[in-house]
């Protein structure tokens, strides 16, 4: 659903999706088993406003855009157990039991972005500043879950059962990022 507004110079535009797919696995198609279905986010949520105002000889344009999603289904480890006894690497240390694909679902995903361009006419063409912020309130949405396990020693160095630690962290790129531009069309 697409709805648009205008008044004047000025216009918004709110775009609702909801949608889901399916990625059937050709190995569950012949062995008879249930298919593997892998599900996207299924709602999607993206308020856009646009204001042009002039200001003298000035002409500035101000955008808004929120956008929201419901989280990404991902899949997590539900125990683990030791593989080879004895080797001191963690990386074949223990495995790893899983269920279900997709049983989890993570946050939700919000952002608010900002800018505002200032035009003016100038001798030789046009020229336009620009500042923008993107993740206006700096939300830490997830991109990916990873489990990490800490540990603790005795003083001889060996790993005291009792403190080894594993626990859901959180992975997050783009915190709030302003930018500046200046361009001139000739």
């Amino acid at each position: 659903m697409i709805v648009v507004t205008r008044e004047g110079l000025a216009h918004s535009q709110i775009f609702f999706l909801y949608y889901a797919a399916a990625n059937l696995c050709p190995a569950d198609l012949l062995s008879g088993s249930e298919p593997m279905i892998l599900k996207l986010r299924k709602l999607s949520l993206f308020l856009r406003s646009f204001r042009s105002l002039s200001l003298a000889i000035v002409i500035s344009e101000c955008t808004r855009t929120w956008v929201y999603g419901t989280g990404n289904p991902y899949t997590l480890a539900e125990a683990k157990y030791k593989m080879i006894p004895g080797v001191n690497t963690d990386y074949f240390h223990y495995g790893q039991v899983y269920n279900d694909l997709n049983s989890y679902r993570m946050r939700s995903y919000h952002k608010l972005d900002i800018g505002i361009n200032f035009n003016k006419t100038v001798k030789r063409g046009e020229r336009t500043w620009s500042i923008n912020i993107y993740n206006l309130y700096n939300r830490q949405n997830p991109y990916y879950y990873f489990l990490s396990t800490t540990y603790q020693f005795d003083q001889k160095g060996n790993i005291i059962p009792e403190g080894t630690k594993t626990v859901l962290k959180q992975q997050s790129y783009f915190p709030i990022i302003p930018s500046f531009s200046y361009s001139l069309k000739l």
